[in-house]
């Protein structure tokens, strides 16, 4: 369950593209991005609400179809930092 200091912002889902209806969300979505009520700031959480990387970011991009799951980048750099979704473990890890 997402904590009350969280805004969802938009659901990632695993590579193969979903357009199933919500009932079947839960089964197939990875993590999700959200934002700190308190802080502002953007980051990525898992489906239980903890944080899989800590709210600091400011572009988060989906890349659909690769091992490359997201890009992001850290506040006030202009290099974009690759990372990928390890399902068992449900982390993201930055390449």
């Amino acid at each position: 369950m997402l904590h009350d200091n969280l805004i969802l912002l938009e659901s990632f889902l695993h590579a193969d593209q979903y357009d199933g209806g919500a009932a079947e969300f839960h089964e197939r979505c990875s993590c999700a991005v959200a934002q700190d009520r308190k802080t502002e700031l953007f980051g990525i959480i898992d489906l239980d609400g903890n944080w899989c990387i800590a709210p600091s970011f400011i572009f988060l991009r989906e890349k659909w179809g690769d091992k490359g799951l997201f890009l992001g980048q850290l506040p006030g750099e202009d290099k974009s930092f690759e990372y990928t979704y390890d399902r068992e473990k449900r982390t993201l890890t930055k390449m």
